[in-house]
Parts: C-alpha cells; sequence; structure tokens
C-alpha cells in the first residue's frame, strides 16, 4: 500500500471528487477542556461530506464536569459518544474502542485529535486520494490555531512548517511517511 501526505501542493483530480466512501471519524478524549472540544466537534458536524459518522471516546477522565458537557454535545450533534473509566491504553485504548464501535458501513477511519478543528472540506479534499487502491493512508498537514500566542508557539511553527511541507512530502516520494496521530485518514 502506498502512504501520502497531502501537502500544499497536492492536486486531486475533479473526477475522482465523485468518490464517496462512508467514513468514520474516531476522536479520542481525556481531560480536555469543554470548550476546546465543543470547538472540535462543531467543526465536525460543519465537514462538507455526505456520509460519515464521528465516535467520541473519553477515557479516563474522572471529573465530570469535563467530560458530561461533551456528552450532551454529541448528543445534541447525533454523534456517539462513549466515557471509560478506568480504561487501558491511553490514547491507543480510546482509538481501539472506537474502532470497534465503528460502523460495518465505513471503508475509511479518520483520526482527530480532540483540540483539532478540521476545514469543512476536509474530507472532500482527501477521501478522493483512496480511490487509487495503492493507497493505503494519508497524512494531512497540521497547523496550530495558537501561532501567535507567545513565544514558545511562534518559534514552534516553523517546525511544524518543515515537517509537513518538506519532510513529509520528501518522506511521500518514497512512499516512507509516518501517521502523526491527528487529521489523517
Amino acid at each position: 500500500a502506498l502512504s501520502m501526505h497531502l501537502g500544499p501542493c497536492t492536486n486531486i483530480l475533479p473526477a475522482d471528487r465523485d468518490y464517496k466512501p462512508f467514513v468514520s471519524i474516531h476522536l479520542p478524549v481525556r481531560s480536555e477542556p469543554v470548550d476546546v472540544v465543543s470547538k472540535t466537534l462543531d467543526a465536525l458536524a460543519r465537514l462538507s461530506y455526505p456520509t460519515y459518522e464521528v465516535i467520541v471516546v473519553d477515557n479516563n477522565t474522572d471529573d465530570p464536569s469535563l467530560w458530561m458537557p461533551i456528552k450532551e454535545r454529541c448528543e445534541q450533534l447525533r454523534f456517539q459518544f462513549d466515557h471509560v473509566n478506568p480504561h487501558p491504553g491511553y490514547k491507543a485504548g480510546a482509538l481501539n474502542l472506537a474502532l470497534a464501535k465503528t460502523s460495518v458501513d465505513a471503508h475509511l477511519v479518520a483520526v482527530v485529535d480532540a483540540d483539532y478543528t478540521l476545514n469543512s472540506n476536509f474530507l472532500e479534499d482527501n477521501v478522493a486520494a483512496f480511490r487509487d487502491p495503492r493507497v493505503g493512508f494519508l497524512q494531512t498537514s497540521q497547523r496550530n490555531q495558537n501561532v501567535c500566542a507567545n513565544r514558545i508557539t511562534r518559534a514552534f511553527n516553523p517546525i511544524y512548517d518543515f515537517f509537513y511541507d518538506i519532510t513529509m512530502l520528501a518522506r511521500s516520494q518514497r512512499n516512507s511517511i509516518i501517521f502523526a496521530g491527528c487529521a489523517g485518514l
């Protein structure tokens, strides 16, 4: 299988945009601020894609004031929500649970972090790559939302730029990219 990284210079053929398999989006959450996860959930609800599900797994959050509002928001959005405590395996454990709960109709799985908001066209732009049966997984670029928040975030953003826009594109040419754990299919 091929691995792909879609960076800023990638072009998907318009004919491939007709390919619309069912996608299961997995969102692991653990002790995240409610407003942060709510922004992520709202972004998922705004995806311009016809057939997808969202499975949110909150693992090992002890404080109900953190996970109960997320459960309520998921119910409003008709997303699946599971709170498990205790649950082994950290993020991987949550993703394994989500995988076990994935619809049998799903042809693709997307992973999104609890503090990451996808563009509304994320699935539209990226699912088409899987029309090529050689594509095994795809990693998209990521950008910080708080790039100008302080000296650390300003200094770190060029590292992301280098990793996603240069390193991953070069690795894609050699079929050797890695899955970064977020914003991938």
